[in-house]
């Protein structure tokens, strides 16, 4: 189970990947791991 603050990092991932930043694959990827863990992609 995921702690701490998972919301946040969600939406930091997201503005990374809205943005096409340098590191937006890299937050694609920490977004898929994120959202996979919690369920709600399988």
């Amino acid at each position: 189970m995921l702690r701490g603050r998972v919301e946040e990092a969600a939406k930091a991932f997201q503005e990374s990947i809205d943005a096409n930043a340098r590191d937006a694959l890299t937050a694609e990827a920490n977004l898929a791991e994120l959202l996979f863990s919690q369920g709600e992609i399988r």
